[in-house]
């Protein structure tokens, strides 16, 4: 799963999420560009999505 969501990723911030695992983040990472065109709820749901693919 992570080699998929590197591989979807710019250069650059493909270099930004791995040194983000070295430090122990996670691959979720919700900038706040993003976050402001989707609600609360939805934001929510993608997340519960992103989740169960995950497991």
């Amino acid at each position: 799963m992570k080699e998929e969501f590197l591989a979807s990723l710019s250069t650059i911030a493909r270099k930004a999420a791995q040194a983000n695992f070295k430090l122990g983040s996670y691959e979720i990472n919700i900038t706040m560009q993003r976050a402001k065109t989707v609600s609360s709820e939805e934001l929510l749901i993608l997340m519960f999505d992103y989740y169960e693919a995950a497991q």
